[in-house]
């Protein structure tokens, strides 16, 4: 699988661009700056904190089957368009979903720029048959406005993500039918399939 990779504008913050490493992961996970030298917020002491939330974007097993017979240069276009699908589904969460609490008790919501992420693109289902998807996981620290950082409130990512998992399939539909392929609406109502790829 490839390797994971950096996405958000928490991770422009912290200038974390390109490939994933174990260190930075784990220490932003703990709530800490990546070297693991400063504490990004109030919880990072605590074991039983959240680390991250993942979301997982998936498409249809239509759009797998035909991804995992192309050819080399086919199926890179069709990763790209899952890759440009799921950066526009995060985006879309950072501007609806990225908010923390201020104040006495948590008392003050405050929208924040956006969200630090480790994204991870696997092949297989726990199958072990062709499943293309990515797992987006959004650290569970962002930065405030004033610059300090803080935690995101994460039943907020629970209440936008049907409407992420709908911009993922709507724009990945789009870029697939620029490259010539044909979609229908899925059994579910709630995804597309590529036409002419049987059961």
């Amino acid at each position: 699988e490839p390797p994971g990779q950096w996405l958000g504008c928490g991770a422009e913050a912290l200038h974390l661009f390109g490939s994933v490493e174990g260190a930075a992961l784990s220490n932003v996970m703990n709530g800490f700056s990546p070297d693991g030298k400063v504490a990004l917020c109030q919880n990072s002491q605590n074991s039983k904190r959240v680390y991250a939330y993942d979301n997982v974007f998936s498409p249809a097993k239509s759009v797998s089957i035909a991804w995992a017979g192309a050819e080399a240069d086919e199926r890179s276009k069709i990763q790209f368009a899952h890759d440009d699908a799921v950066k526009t589904a995060l985006q879309f969460l950072e501007q609806h979903a990225a908010y923390t609490r201020r104040g006495r008790n948590g008392s003050e919501l405050e929208q924040l720029s956006g969200f630090l992420i480790a994204t991870y693109q696997h092949s297989t289902s726990r199958e072990q048959d062709p499943q293309l998807h990515t797992h987006a996981l959004i650290m569970n620290i962002a930065e405030r406005n004033d610059g300090t950082w803080g935690t995101i409130i994460g039943r907020n990512l629970y209440a936008w993500r049907t409407a992420a998992t709908a911009v993922y399939q709507c724009h990945l539909a789009k870029e697939l039918q620029k490259l010539g392929y044909t979609t229908t609406l899925g059994v579910n109502g709630k995804s597309f399939e590529i036409v002419g790829v049987s059961d």
